[in-house]
C-alpha cells in the first residue's frame, strides 16, 4: 500500500512519505484524489465498511434522501449505492470519517493538492495563464478535475497545454532513449 493518486492529478514535486496523506479541497471537504493511510487504520476500516455495504445510508444526507434510500431497501433493491449522490462514497465519506476520528489536523492545506478549485477548472484552459498561476510554492500537485476538455480543444499556451506538452515531451524522450 502506498500513495493513491488520481490520474487527473498533475504531480509537481515528490509527495511526502507521511503515514496519512490527504488534503482539503475547500473549507469543509477533504478530497480523495491523493490518499494514503495505514492499511490497519480505523479510518480505512470505517471507509471500507461503509463503501462495501450495499445498504449504506450516509448520515449527512437530507432526511428526505435517507427516507428515499430506506424505502428502496424495503422494496427489495439489493444495492442502493448507485442511487447515492456523486461523491458520497468519495470525498464526503472520507471527510466524515476523518472528522469523526479527529484526524482533520493531518489534512494538508488546500494549496498542496487542490490549489485550483473545481468551480474554476475552465481556467486551466485559458491561454494567458500557466500552471504556476494555479499553484503556490507549497503545491505538490494540481488536480485538473477531469476537466472534460477534449485534447483537440486544449488552448495553446494554457495550463492544460503546458501539462499535455510536458507529457508529450516525456513520451518522445522515452521513445528515443534506448533501454540500457
Amino acid at each position: 500500500m502506498g500513495i493513491y493518486v488520481d490520474c487527473d492529478v498533475y504531480c509537481l514535486r515528490p509527495f511526502p512519505d507521511d503515514e496519512y496523506l490527504f488534503g482539503w479541497e475547500g473549507n469543509e471537504s477533504i478530497n480523495n484524489a491523493v490518499l494514503k493511510m495505514p492499511p490497519d487504520s480505523e479510518l480505512l476500516r470505517a471507509i471500507m465498511q461503509d463503501a462495501e455495504n450495499p445498504h449504506f445510508v450516509p448520515s449527512w444526507c437530507s432526511t428526505r434522501e435517507r427516507r428515499k434510500l430506506r424505502i428502496q431497501q424495503l422494496l427489495g433493491h439489493a444495492d442502493t449505492r448507485p442511487k447515492l449522490e456523486w461523491g458520497s462514497l468519495g470525498p464526503r465519506l472520507l471527510t466524515h470519517h476523518i472528522k469523526r476520528l479527529g484526524l482533520e489536523k493531518l489534512a494538508k492545506d488546500i494549496d498542496y493538492f487542490y490549489p485550483s478549485h473545481y468551480a474554476h477548472k475552465r481556467l486551466l484552459n485559458c491561454p494567458d495563464l500557466t500552471v504556476k498561476d494555479h499553484t503556490t510554492h507549497r503545491s505538490l500537485g494540481l488536480h485538473v478535475w477531469s476537466s472534460g476538455i477534449p485534447i483537440k480543444e486544449i488552448q495553446p499556451g494554457s495550463p492544460l497545454d503546458e501539462i499535455v506538452s510536458g507529457y508529450r515531451s516525456q513520451k518522445q524522450l522515452s521513445a528515443e532513449t534506448p533501454f540500457a
